[in-house]
């Protein structure tokens, strides 16, 4: 949160082995989509194979997060002042389903397209941006949500297990943004066997 760029462990008595690292990393890299800022790479400082430090990378720093963060949560609190009181888990889903599909471009060569910044902030994004703006939302809108990664249509994608009223769906924004002025659901709340028939879930 500090961006603090290395880490070092005091505790010498953790269990976290150096090879652990980079799968922790993802862990909270995943939970936590509104920490865009954090970069995928790390390096890791070992003893033996125990893991004495490890110093992050960011893709804002300074000032500039500072600025970032601001807009960031402007962004987001706009969508969600959508959100009246009388609505139900479903529809708070179908409006911030609706409104990435309607705001944001898909956009390979865009600056953040793998986070949830270039999603609400920029409007342009990727798969990946999509899915941890989807996330973000739902999760400020107390509905549990996770990204999910895999393949689909050939190529490695991104997109969101989403847990409504108690049960569990697939939906994938990216695939459901046609670029027009239609609104597609094709991908929307569908269940595991409808999902695995053009996604491949990674393992």
């Amino acid at each position: 949160e500090a961006g603090q760029e290395r880490i070092s462990f005091a505790d010498a008595n953790h269990s976290i082995k150096g090879t652990d690292f980079p799968a922790i990393l993802d862990v909270y890299f995943n939970d936590n989509p509104q920490h865009f800022w954090l970069g995928k790479g790390a390096t890791s400082f070992f003893s033996g194979n125990k893991l004495t430090a490890v110093e992050l990378t960011y893709t804002f720093t300074g000032d500039e997060l500072t600025t970032a963060k601001s807009k960031f949560e402007a962004a987001a609190a706009a969508v969600l002042s959508g959100i009246t009181d009388d609505m139900s888990q479903f529809e708070i889903e179908l409006y911030l389903h609706d409104y990435l599909v309607s705001h944001v471009t898909y956009d390979l060569d865009a600056p953040h397209a793998h986070d949830a910044y270039g999603a609400l902030v920029e409007g342009r994004a990727v798969c990946e941006g999509y899915a941890r703006a989807f996330q973000y939302l739902l999760q400020q809108a107390g509905i549990p949500s996770y990204v999910v990664t895999g393949q689909s249509k050939g190529e490695d994608h991104a997109w969101n297990l989403v847990k409504i009223d108690g049960e569990y769906y697939y939906v994938d924004v990216t695939w459901d943004d046609q670029d027009n002025d239609n609104k597609y659901y094709s991908y929307f709340n569908v269940t595991t066997e409808t999902l695995c028939e053009d996604h491949t879930i990674a393992q």
